[in-house]
């Protein structure tokens, strides 16, 4: 989704062949308030006009190292790189979603445990791909 962002904006603000084929019309995107015309024939490095995007979340299990890792390896392949990483995540206790008087200190431990657990898993193997990443651009440039 992220690529076809990116791709259809390259085209807009370039050939606009999706304008000439008649699949979106001039005015539409001409009178959006979101066109500058000032990007027409401007192209980003790696054509990457939106770096980050809601719709770049990926859902997984935040308890398995296996997972976590898998996500990583998953994003870079999909995306070819990856820019910024952004840990969120919900408790899931059996009292996730309980009002605050009816909270109990065992799940509240287990929510706690496993979120700080997991973000510092996270951030761990998120920094190792990093520096893995900015190995690879230095030795290109």
């Amino acid at each position: 989704r992220v690529l076809a962002i990116n791709f259809f904006l390259n085209d807009i603000y370039n050939e606009q062949e999706i304008i000439k084929h008649g699949v979106l019309p001039l005015d539409l995107i001409q009178n959006n308030p979101a066109f500058l015309k000032q990007m027409i024939g401007f192209t980003p490095q790696e054509k990457t006009y939106n770096h980050i995007s809601g719709i770049d979340l990926i859902k997984t299990d935040i308890t398995k190292e296996k997972e976590i890792t898998e996500l990583i390896k998953k994003s870079e392949s999909i995306m070819g790189t990856i820019d910024g990483a952004l840990f969120a995540a919900y408790p899931r206790s059996k009292q996730w979603g309980s009002s605050i008087e009816n909270l109990k200190l065992k799940y509240i431990n287990e929510d706690l445990a496993n979120q700080l657990g997991s973000a510092i898993y996270f951030s761990k193997e998120i920094l190792e791909t990093f520096f893995k990443i900015s190995l690879i651009w230095f030795h290109q440039h």
